[in-house]
């Protein structure tokens, strides 16, 4: 299911919310090969008019019941900096990036109580690990994220939904010289079908979790991921490791 948030959220209604849990890809639980770029509007609209601001694929079909106000409208609360939450967004946001980046070997379970979305998340890792054999490897990292907003809709046992986006890289390299990695074509734009001794790619990824208000694990329930660039230094002729696609790009 892909829910979207705009960003009059506080404004949202009961009847707008039960047409966010009917907005759906198709699919449940697609995984972040298969979904579409993430939704990141940033047009100015006429003043007080709703833009878009966030779109998650999620794992359900069900929304975290949201608390409404007497008016009918979801109510929002800070997304970081917010005692009643056991986390913010910039927790989450590390937890994201340690399940790619180490397996979730730093924060483990402190982060995110286990579920589809941080599994998912680990098993990129897990994957790349043995995918190359002895001709090279593949290294997830944080990078610069641009899109440091995140977004928080207050639930009614207490905690929040919060909706955040995250930056990652994965670099492909090869073992030693004499190997080279061609370009996919999906690569074209940026890389220009030129062999390349490495070639690192910079994911932007919009992520949802529920967050509870005690001192417990948070929950990922959904994220959607876009590769935004690709670079690397072009390699001499050699032996071609293999055309390389991505873990998030579409098949």
């Amino acid at each position: 299911m892909r829910v979207r948030v705009s960003s009059t959220a506080l404004g949202v209604t009961a009847a707008a919310l039960l047409a966010m849990s009917a907005c759906s890809t198709g699919t449940t639980g697609a995984k972040p090969d298969t979904v579409s770029p993430p939704d990141l509007d940033s047009r100015p609209g006429p003043p007080g008019a709703p833009q878009l601001v966030s779109v998650v694929d999620l794992d359900s079909q069900k929304l975290p019941d949201i608390a409404l106000d007497r008016d009918g409208y979801a109510t929002a609360v800070a997304a970081d900096g917010n005692k009643q939450l056991a986390a913010g967004a910039d927790l989450l946001r590390t937890g994201a990036i340690d399940n790619f980046a180490t397996g979730g070997a730093n924060t483990r379970t402190k982060v995110f109580a286990p579920a589809k979305a941080s599994k998912r998340q680990i098993e990129v890792y897990d994957e790349a690990g043995t995918r190359y054999g002895n001709t090279g490897a593949t290294v997830f990292a944080g990078a610069s994220n641009r899109y440091k907003d995140a977004y928080a809709l207050k639930t009614t046992d207490g905690g929040a939904l919060i909706l955040f986006s995250h930056t990652h890289t994965q670099t492909d390299a090869v073992a030693h010289s004499g190997l080279q990695i061609n370009p996919g074509k999906d690569d074209r734009s940026w890389l220009h079908d030129v062999p390349r001794t490495s070639i690192t790619y910079t994911f932007v990824c919009n992520d949802a979790a529920t967050v509870p208000a005690k001192a417990d694990p948070s929950r990922l329930i959904g994220y959607t991921c876009a590769r935004t660039d690709a670079s690397g230094p072009r390699s001499t002729p050699g032996r071609i490791v293999r055309r390389r696609v991505p873990f998030h790009a579409p098949p």
